[in-house]
C-alpha cells in the first residue's frame, strides 16, 4: 500500500515539473524562439533580439547567418552561454 502510494506522489511531482518546464516554439522573423509555454503568452513575445534575450521565459533562440553565396551559420542563445557558433550549412 505505501509503495502505491508513494509511486501516485511520484507520478504527479512528474506530472507537476513536466507541466511547469513545457516548452513550445514559435517563430518570429528569422528567429526560432523555444520558450516556457507556461509562463508567458506567445502573442507577447517581441520581435527584436536585444527585448527576446531579456525576457525571462525565453529558453533559447536560434537562427541562421548567410556568410556566402550558398553557405549558412547556425546561430544559438540561451541565457546560460549567451550568443554561441554553431555548425555550417550549405543551401
Amino acid at each position: 500500500m505505501r509503495a502505491l502510494v508513494m509511486a501516485i506522489i511520484g507520478l504527479l511531482l512528474f506530472a507537476a515539473v513536466s507541466y511547469y518546464f513545457k516548452e513550445d516554439t514559435k517563430i518570429i522573423g528569422i528567429y526560432n524562439v523555444y520558450y516556457y509555454s507556461t509562463r508567458c503568452n506567445p502573442d507577447e513575445l517581441f520581435s527584436s533580439f536585444s527585448q527576446l534575450t531579456l525576457t525571462p521565459c525565453v529558453n533559447k533562440i536560434i537562427w541562421m547567418e548567410q556568410i556566402g553565396p550558398n553557405l549558412y551559420k547556425r546561430m544559438s542563445w540561451t541565457p546560460e552561454n549567451g550568443t554561441r557558433e554553431g555548425t555550417f550549412v550549405r543551401k
